[in-house]
C-alpha cells in the first residue's frame, strides 16, 4: 500500500527490471542501482525498511524512462504557497534532527517546513538516536531531492 521493499520490488517486478536494464543499455544490476537511487529510501518509522514509491517506479517501468513521476500526481499547492512566502535554503533543511514531538505537530499555520515536508513526504527518516530520541531526516531519493529544488528555484526567482 505505502511502496515495495528492494526485495518485494525485484521479485515481483523482474522482468521490467529487466526490459528498463535493455532500453538503457545496461546490466540489471546497474539499473536496479539507478532505480534504487531515483525511487526508493521512504522509511515510515525508526525500524522499518527503505519503500520504494509505487506510483513512480510503476510509471518508469511502464514508459521506460526515468523521470519524476510522484511530483506530476499532485504536489499539494499549499506547500508551494508556504516555500513561495518563507524563502529558505534547502541546504537548512538537509539532514536536520528532530524528536518526535516536533515531527507530529499538525498545525499548518504553526509547523515548521521540515515537519511539513516530512508530513507531505518530501522528507524520510534516514536515522534514529534510541538514546536521545531524536530523528534524523533527509530527502528520501533523487527523484525528491532533485523535483524539490527545481520547485523551489522556480518558485524563487
Amino acid at each position: 500500500m505505502l511502496g515495495y521493499t528492494s526485495l518485494e520490488f525485484t521479485d515481483n517486478f523482474s522482468q521490467y527490471i529487466e526490459r528498463l536494464a535493455k532500453t538503457y543499455k545496461k546490466d540489471v544490476v546497474e539499473i536496479v542501482k539507478d532505480l534504487t537511487n531515483y525511487y526508493d529510501g521512504y522509511r515510515f518509522s525508526e525500524n522499518s525498511d527503505r519503500m520504494f514509491n509505487p506510483y513512480s517506479v510503476m510509471r518508469c517501468l511502464d514508459a521506460q524512462k526515468f523521470e519524476s513521476y510522484w511530483f506530476a500526481s499532485g504536489t499539494p499547492e499549499f506547500l508551494l504557497h508556504i516555500i513561495k512566502n518563507k524563502p529558505y535554503d534547502l541546504g537548512e533543511i538537509e539532514s536536520p534532527v528532530l524528536d518526535a514531538m516536533h515531527l507530529d505537530k499538525i498545525d499548518v499555520e504553526r509547523i515548521s517546513l521540515t515537519a511539513l515536508l516530512f508530513q507531505t513526504g518530501y522528507l524520510t527518516i534516514t536515522n534514529f538516536n534510541s538514546k536521545t530520541g531524536k530523528f534524523t531526516l533527509n530527502f528520501p531519493n533523487r527523484e525528491v531531492r532533485m523535483h524539490l529544488w527545481v520547485q523551489t528555484k522556480v518558485i524563487a526567482d
